[in-house]
């Protein structure tokens, strides 16, 4: 760190305890040694120190919306991972509003004619001085092409880049240090967390990645029926510092007038079309809070902002299409797979007494009315289940849930007797239509044949963890009941001919689905002659096979 910039995040440093001590919390600048940046005339307050701590929520939202920068986008990221910090947290800190005074014109007209070249008269005929609306990153503005088309101008703020680095390198100190010397927070892995907020606030920070992001939701809503408006990127005149899209006309939804069957549809269509950008887009909007949402002139609506986005993996995509199939129909067995199955989970971890926690839990929602379900609460429940078995979600999977529950309280404060849980029934239906279909039958196969086959790749990678574990001097219990070695080399013997039965069978079954859909000639009853055979052998195998398997359980020679 250079002297300029030592200096700036000394003062920065010594702005942040200063305003924790303000909002009395003296017993923490005292519990990571930090009182020698207060100010002199709080240092001689002694007794300052030994208060006990209370509202610690509602008084570091203070904090951060004091200081401002890299604090706010701090608590504005962390009320989204309620995986991470307790409910209560997470509510305060969404309170955060990024509001503050924007910066010049003059800044403004030297930033977009040093980013894109140009005079900025001859980029756009017409540019509205006074922002629509300004942020601790930048601040948007109203303007019109040379074409006539209307535009919204993202310009990030001057020296923005300097001045969350070294909110960033704070951030990673202050978590470090109370990681160290406050122990009831050790269980929620601050410096973690400060490393998710670098992550973020880096891409944040080139405006490149939000248009990339914006332009992949807007060329896959082109073909959706929903009548939802995203803003359409000028890539032309768009840097890692400046973003143009087209300008949608627009209000907020408490700023418009709605009849109540207006409100059911707008309820209706967000909440659909968000499920539809996480289960069909799998690029989805992850942070659907009121100020990013605009109600339209014909009384559509229209997604902004896309600086924080989520995606849906392939590897993701099943737990998360089981967890929303358990949870409309009622199945907390399916659910705890699903949460299982996505999560980072430690080794000793008892799967059944996960399960019967998690019964216990959401047990209440188990054959009860669907729209009793409060999905704000069911998440609170499941993630400090979570923290209590120490499991922890991808980032991802977490943004998925936190949208859904976003999507969830937006749509019933729009239309009360919106029932989010109901709303998604039409995607389970078609999700369970999905995974009928031959086509995904194959699909399934070769993307399980494929997982397989990089667990065997991984094999001599896991067996080296292993041995490093056991060089290291970790203990590895491994529990072999007392049977004879013939039987044990029978059982292995026996599993292996069934092992090499089930690949044949797979192929088989890979083969006849694309034959099937190759339509390959010549058929009867539009099925080809190949394929019927193919179906002949895979039954002969597969009743041989369990034929085998029953001799072998009465006791039989295999």
């Amino acid at each position: 760190m250079g002297v300029f910039r030592a200096i700036k995040g000394f003062n920065r440093l010594k702005q942040i305890v200063n305003l924790l001590f303000k909002e009395e919390l003296g017993y923490i600048i005292d519990k990571l040694n930090l009182k020698s940046h207060l100010d002199v005339k709080h240092k001689i307050k002694p007794s300052e120190f030994k208060k006990p701590v209370t509202s610690l929520p509602s008084r570091l939202r203070r904090v951060m919306e004091e200081a401002g920068g890299g604090l706010i986008k701090l608590g504005q990221l962390l009320s989204l991972r309620s995986d991470l910090l307790p409910q209560k947290y997470c509510d305060e800190f969404s309170k955060l509003q990024d509001e503050v005074k924007p910066f010049p014109y003059t800044k403004v007209k030297e930033i977009i004619e040093f980013d894109l070249g140009k005079p900025i008269n001859k980029i756009f005929a017409e540019f509205d001085k006074t922002p629509i609306a300004a942020a601790s990153v930048g601040q948007v503005h109203k303007a019109k092409l040379h074409s006539g088309e209307l535009v919204a101008v993202k310009i990030q703020r001057p020296n923005a880049q300097k001045i969350f680095e070294t909110d960033i390198e704070i951030i990673h100190y202050l978590a470090k240090l109370t990681n160290k010397h406050i122990k009831e927070v050790k269980s929620f892995n601050l410096p973690g967390i400060a490393k998710v907020f670098e992550d973020y606030t880096k891409k944040e920070l080139d405006y490149k990645n939000e248009a990339k992001n914006i332009e992949l939701v807007y060329q896959r809503n082109k073909k959706n029926d929903l009548k939802v408006e995203i803003p359409k990127v000028d890539w032309e005149h768009t840097t890692s510092k400046v973003l143009t899209m087209s300008y949608i006309h627009g209000k907020r939804i408490n700023e418009v007038k709605l009849t109540k069957s207006e409100r059911k549809k707008i309820a209706t269509t967000f909440a659909q079309h968000l499920i539809t950008q996480v289960f069909d887009y799998h690029i989805f909007h992850a942070d659907p809070h009121p100020g990013n949402i605009f109600i339209t002139k014909n009384k559509s609506i229209a997604f902004l902002d896309f600086g924080i986005v989520g995606r849906v993996s392939s590897t993701m995509l099943e737990p998360i299409e089981d967890m929303l199939i358990g949870l409309v129909h009622g199945d907390l067995d399916l659910l705890a797979r699903s949460f299982i199955d996505i999560g980072i989970v430690d080794v000793e971890i008892n799967e059944q007494q996960f399960k019967e926690d998690l019964f216990e839990r959401l047990g209440n929602y188990h054959g009860a009315q669907l729209k009793s379900i409060n999905m704000k609460e069911f998440l609170a429940d499941v993630f400090s289940l979570a923290r209590k078995y120490h499991m922890q979600f991808p980032t991802s999977f977490v943004l998925i849930l936190k949208a859904l529950a976003t999507a969830e309280g937006f749509s019933r404060k729009v239309y009360p007797e919106s029932n989010f849980v109901t709303l998604c029934t039409p995607k389970v239906e078609e999700l369970k239509e999905k995974r009928k279909s031959i086509k995904n039958l194959s699909k399934e196969i070769k993307r399980n044949a494929w997982g397989f086959t990089r667990s065997v790749k991984k094999f001599p990678e896991d067996l080296r963890s292993i041995m490093r574990l056991i060089k290291g001097g970790t203990k590895v219990n491994v529990d072999i009941d007392n049977r004879d070695v013939r039987e044990l080399t029978h059982e292995i013997g026996t599993s292996s001919n069934r092992l090499t039965f089930g690949f044949i069978i797979g192929a088989l079954i890979i083969g006849f689905a694309l034959i099937v859909m190759a339509g390959v000639q010549p058929t009867i009853l539009g099925v080809p002659y190949l394929a019927l055979l193919l179906l002949v052998i895979i039954v002969i195998i597969s009743l041989f096979l369990g034929i085998s398997i029953l001799w072998d359980k009465k006791g039989g020679e295999y």
